[in-house]
């Protein structure tokens, strides 16, 4: 059975989407037993072990010796499996799904969730015993069990973060829930909760669909970003603070709270620039964990006219984020790999409907500067690649 939009796979068992929303997500955690009965669509322990070894890979190899956990990262050598023999281990790779882009159809299957919030999809193969520890993380995780065992314990107190370690492990855990999970069971955790997974069997494979959420800081960054691009070439336009009218300070060395009033007015006024703020978040949710590899130099409309034209055609990264908003009159911000633009929104409605660009798309959009000009800087992103005929 092939899944994807058309046969998406159950997450959450029985239960609607609106109850697991009100009731669970990113309030309390959800135990599913058998929630995936097909399990074709997940890879294999050496597929997972394979990847590892890539360049490009974004792996770890955690070590378990009794409570400690000694930590590797990717890429790892082939050579390094031989000598595990002895050792509790655990292989963590992320972003699995571009990897293995059959895997996007766990994702699909949450379509009750906007993709916006979606992370990746990591895959953790152990050894009976491997594991990373008692830990916790500002992610809404779904922890499907896809071979072997891992005994889960969750919940309990949140103690502070173990000094000198990556894994976000915590000192002094008291769980309050315990589950043996079997092939096809899952597992929804909210962010803060304490977890800690261990294998039982040789092979055990986990595979955790994330969900981010931006926090405030990511969001000014971005602003900030947006607001220095939009005035770098008019500095005499830019908004800034004024004090005309002031009157005499009482204090010279202090900053007074008329003072402070303003400074805040200035920057809720950027919030309220919808044009602005927009570019700002569209930018930031849409960057990629994954980023695909950016062209070195631009391209020319007549290079894709030339591409078309030998029935070529343009295909989406698999690792590539578009969302779009909705605009005014028939326009919409399509927001790709950090980038957001301003287009037609039946344009968006044609890229988002399809990962690929042919010559009866493009065709359609070769007259709407706004189209081509976004089309082109998704080229240059690598958010799209170039396939020339035969090469399907």
């Amino acid at each position: 059975m092939t899944h994807g939009k058309e046969n998406p796979i159950p997450m959450i068992g029985s239960m609607q989407p609106g109850v697991f929303l009100r009731e669970h997500w990113q309030r309390a955690p959800l135990l599913v037993r058998g929630a995936i009965g097909d399990l074709a669509v997940m890879p294999g322990v050496a597929d997972v072990l394979e990847i590892a070894c890539e360049d490009a890979a974004d792996a770890r190899l955690v070590l378990r010796q009794g409570e400690e956990h000694q930590m590797e990262s990717g890429p790892l050598a082939p050579a390094r499996w031989n000598q595990l023999d002895e050792t509790c281990w655990t292989i963590l790779v992320q972003s699995m799904e571009v990897w293995m882009p059959q895997l996007q159809a766990l994702r699909q299957s949450l379509g009750f969730l906007p993709f916006w919030r979606f992370d990746d999809i990591m895959v953790s193969v152990s050894s009976a015993g491997g594991g990373v520890g008692a830990h916790v993380d500002q992610y809404d995780v779904f922890l499907i069990q896809a071979a072997g065992r891992r005994r889960w314990r969750w919940g309990g107190p949140v103690g502070s973060l173990r000094p000198n370690t990556a894994l976000r492990q915590v000192e002094g855990f008291y769980p309050t829930e315990e589950a043996v999970l079997e092939a096809g069971d899952l597992l929804y955790l909210p962010p803060g909760v304490v977890h800690e997974g261990t294998a039982l069997d040789d092979g055990a494979m986990t595979v955790s669909v994330g969900f981010r959420a931006p926090g405030l800081s990511d969001l000014m960054s971005a602003l900030a970003d947006v607001a220095a691009e939009r005035w770098q070439d008019d500095s005499e336009g830019e908004p800034r603070f004024g004090d005309a009218g002031r009157t005499p300070a009482t204090d010279s060395n202090a900053i007074e709270a008329e003072d402070l009033a303003a400074l805040k007015e200035l920057m809720k006024a950027a919030l309220d620039d919808d044009a602005l703020f927009l570019r700002a978040v569209g930018g930031q949710v849409s960057l990629p964990r994954f980023a695909p590899e950016p062209l070195d130099q631009p391209v020319a409309t007549d290079e894709l006219d030339a591409l078309f034209g030998r029935g070529g055609w343009l295909e989406r990264w698999a690792g590539s984020r578009l969302f779009q908003c909705a605009g005014e009159e028939n326009r919409a911000t399509l927001c790709f790999d950090g980038v957001s633009a301003e287009v037609p929104s039946a344009f968006v409605t044609a890229v988002l409907s399809s990962d690929r660009i042919d010559a009866a798309a493009w065709r359609t959009w070769r007259s709407e500067p706004s189209a081509v000009a976004v089309v082109l800087a998704m080229v240059e992103t690598g958010t799209y690649g170039v396939v020339e005929t035969g090469e399907d």
